[in-house]
């Protein structure tokens, strides 16, 4: 069966006609103690499916290239699919008390090759079963998920070992390590059916019913395969509507992990993360848990930039200096982390009005005036350097003070370095690295008055040279 033979058989059982029950793959269901849990073995599950097609080739994988199926064949998996939606319709939990019929259910909607669209594509009040949606909810609100690898020559394996870490996280609450951690061994798990069809049914006819059911999830495991379960659009969507900060960095994780690094969402997809985000910084802790995660290293979540900027657009005065304060600043800079930033706040800009851009860029000034290349840190700077606060510096320059000042903080970095050699420094890397750092500070002050500022705040790279700093004696011999 194609996904287009699917599709187009789906639409048809949806009207009146002959019902066909699968009779193989009821038996082999309700042959097991426990259904769900034997849905959830890959051995015993592909026997269900084997069942299922060998009584009707209708469900048998097939390609294009394979013809159109014959049609009394077709025409008795319409006859199952007419049955599988008079289950959904009238299923109860008193006749099916040890949900035999619901994994058959399952079994059947797995078999078949349509897209999600498909079911989305019928009336939805058509599916509707409020006894369904509630045994669905309970059942999802209490699975668990338990990790676990094998351990080969009694040695543990790089996997247990994040396994223990992970766990570790968990137990603490520490959202940014378990995140990271989690990273090391999401790529082991694999898609669990009962969550996958419940899920989709739940967002589909009872969204509310699923927002109760996954307030308690706090595993990463079962959060991922909640997110999993659904597309990009709609994880965000789900996300917005609760509270739970583990289902909402899933959806998120999983979500960035969809796209190609150097993409950005499609249109509904961007519009449904600019609502989660504007969610996520009305909630302090939350909100300062995303950055933790997202804002340590902008390059790698460029897809996250744009709606970052719209963000911080409406933000509260705490989540805008939260976010200038988890800006990785590092000397020498990090020129990609530089350019997203400064595309994150370019979005801000257009958006925010002058009272509010004056708010962050005073923020971000402050900030960037205060860590000074890293001065406290004690390092060594080998070049001038640009920061990835850049932008930001240059808004403050050119909205909140005066061109005036500028000018005379040139003159007063000129100043100093004129002298810069009558101070005494313990070696000649000390003295270099505090020219260096002067320079650094002396390129936004330059490019805030120079005529290029006007189209682009952000210079290209230290490019402005202060007046009288080529004839230091120690730049002459050491650089």
């Amino acid at each position: 069966m194609t996904t287009e033979e699917c599709r187009n058989a789906i639409l048809v059982a949806s009207d009146p006609g002959q019902l066909i029950v699968p009779t193989t793959l009821l038996q082999a269901v309700e042959s097991q103690t426990n259904p769900i849990q034997a849905l959830m073995d890959w051995d015993i599950n592909n026997g269900f499916h084997t069942a299922l097609q060998e009584e009707f080739s209708f469900f048998a994988r097939r390609s294009p290239i394979d013809g159109p199926l014959p049609s009394g064949d077709l025409a008795r998996g319409i006859g199952v699919l007419r049955w599988l939606i008079e289950q959904l319709r009238r299923w109860s939990a008193g006749s099916d008390a040890k949900l035999a019929r619901l994994v058959t259910l399952i079994v059947i909607i797995e078999s078949c090759a349509w897209d999600s669209t498909t079911w989305f594509a019928l009336d939805k009040k058509f599916l509707w079963n409020v006894e369904l949606s509630d045994k669905l909810a309970t059942l999802l609100s209490q699975t668990k998920c338990h990790l676990s690898v094998n351990i080969v020559a009694g040695r543990a394996s790089v996997e247990e070992m994040a396994i223990a870490e992970l766990r570790d996280a968990e137990a603490k609450a520490d959202w940014k390590a378990l995140i990271h951690r989690w990273r090391r061994i999401e790529h082991l798990m694999m898609p669990n059916p009962f969550i996958v069809h419940a899920v989709r049914y739940l967002f589909r006819h009872d969204q509310a019913a699923l927002v109760r059911a996954t307030t308690d999830v706090h595993s990463v495991a079962v959060a991922q395969l909640i997110a999993e379960a659904l597309t990009v659009e709609q994880r965000f969507q789900l996300a917005s509507a609760t509270s739970n900060l583990c289902l909402q960095l899933l959806a998120l994780e999983t979500a960035l992990h969809s796209v190609p690094r150097l993409q950005k969402f499609s249109g509904n997809e961007e519009k449904e993360l600019d609502t989660l985000l504007l969610r996520m910084e009305a909630d302090d802790p939350g909100w300062l848990t995303f950055l933790s995660i997202y804002n340590d290293h902008p390059s790698a979540y460029q897809a996250l930039q744009s709606a970052l900027g719209k963000a911080l657009v409406v933000a509260p005065e705490a989540a805008l200096n939260a976010y200038i304060q988890t800006v990785p600043l590092a000397a020498p800079c990090d020129m990609k982390d530089r350019l997203l930033v400064a595309s994150c706040l370019d979005t801000f800009r257009t958006g925010a009005n002058v009272t509010r851009r004056r708010l962050l860029w005073t923020m971000a000034f402050n900030r960037w005036s205060g860590w000074d290349f890293e001065r406290a840190a004690g390092g060594y700077l080998r070049t001038p350097t640009p920061s990835e606060l850049d932008f930001a510096v240059v808004g403050y320059l050119k909205e909140c003070v005066d061109t005036t000042h500028c000018i005379a903080e040139q003159e007063r970095i000129e100043a100093k370095l004129t002298f810069l050699e009558c101070t005494w420094f313990r070696s000649i890397s000390d003295l270099i690295t505090a020219w260096n750092r002067l320079v650094s500070r002396f390129q936004l002050y330059a490019h805030a008055v120079h005529d290029s500022s006007a189209e682009n705040w952000l210079a290209e790279s230290p490019n402005y040279q202060p007046s009288g700093s080529d004839a230091l004696f120690a730049s002459l011999r050491f650089r």
